[in-house]
C-alpha cells in the first residue's frame, strides 16, 4: 500500500469437512421401566435427508463422577475414560424420508446418566449427547439404592424453563432425618439460601421463586451434611 494503510481482503468459501452428518434425537422426559424410541437420522453438506446411509450407534452409562473426573470436555474423554459403561450397540440403515429407530430399555435399578454416540461409518462424522433416564415422576425415589450416591446428592425440578414470578419446584431424594441446605447462585453472588428437612418415606418438595436476579442459567445447589467424612456433596 502506498500510502502506508494497512489493506485486507477476505473471502468466504463454503467448507463442509464430511460429505454426510449423522444424528441423534433422544426421546422426551424418559424413564425407566419402559422402551424408550431413540431417533437417528443422516443428512448431507445441504441438510437434506438421506436413505441408505448406514449409521452405527452406542449408549453408555455415564458414572455420577464423570463431572469431577474427567479432565476433558469432548465425547471421545467420555467414551475412553473409565466413566462409562457400554450397554447397547448396533447398526441401522435410514429409510426414505424418516428416521431411523431402536429401542432401549432402563430397569429402575440402572437409572442414571446416559450418553447415546450415533456416527456414519462411511463420511465418519459422530454425534452425540447425554441424557439422565429417571424413575417417573409418581414412583418416587425412597427405594433407590446406589453405592455411587454416597459422594453426589441428586434432585429434580417440576419444569425445564421458567420466568422471573414463577415458582419452581425441586424434588429433593427420602433421607431419613436429614436437613439439606438449599442455595440459588448466579455467577456473582448467592440469590438464595435456606434449610429444608427432609422425609424418609417420599422426596421432600421446596419451592424456589424465580426473581430478576437468577440469570438466563442459574445453579442450584443443596448439600446434605454426612456424618461420614468420606461422604461428598455435589450440585
Amino acid at each position: 500500500e502506498p500510502g502506508g494503510d494497512e489493506s485486507f481482503t477476505t473471502e468466504s468459501y463454503p467448507y463442509s469437512p464430511f460429505t454426510h452428518y449423522a444424528g441423534i434425537r433422544f426421546p422426551d422426559k424418559p424413564v425407566t421401566g419402559k422402551d424408550l424410541l431413540f431417533r437417528v437420522t443422516s443428512v448431507d453438506e445441504q441438510g437434506r435427508r438421506c436413505a441408505g446411509r448406514t449409521l452405527g450407534y452406542t449408549v453408555f452409562k455415564v458414572k455420577w463422577s464423570w463431572w469431577w473426573e474427567n479432565q476433558g470436555a469432548g465425547l471421545s474423554a467420555y467414551i475412553q475414560g473409565n466413566g462409562t459403561q457400554k450397554v447397547a450397540e448396533g447398526e441401522l440403515v435410514t429409510p426414505a424420508g424418516a428416521d431411523a429407530t431402536f429401542t432401549f430399555k432402563v430397569l429402575n435399578k440402572d437409572w442414571g446418566r446416559y450418553l447415546g454416540v450415533v456416527y456414519d461409518k462411511e463420511s465418519g462424522h459422530v454425534t452425540g449427547d447425554t441424557v439422565l433416564i429417571d424413575w417417573p415422576d409418581w414412583d418416587g425415589r425412597a427405594d433407590r439404592s446406589d453405592p455411587e450416591m454416597l459422594s453426589m446428592l441428586t434432585f429434580s425440578l417440576d419444569k425445564e424453563s421458567c420466568r422471573s414470578g414463577e415458582m419452581v419446584t425441586a424434588y429433593l431424594p427420602a433421607t431419613a432425618g436429614g436437613k439439606a441446605l438449599v442455595s440459588v447462585e448466579n455467577a456473582h453472588k448467592v440469590v438464595s439460601r435456606h434449610w429444608v428437612s427432609t422425609s424418609a418415606d417420599k422426596d421432600t418438595p421446596v419451592q424456589i421463586p424465580v426473581t430478576s436476579a437468577c440469570p438466563t442459567n442459574c445453579i442450584r445447589r443443596k448439600r446434605l451434611p454426612c456424618r461420614s467424612a468420606r461422604n461428598r456433596a455435589g450440585p
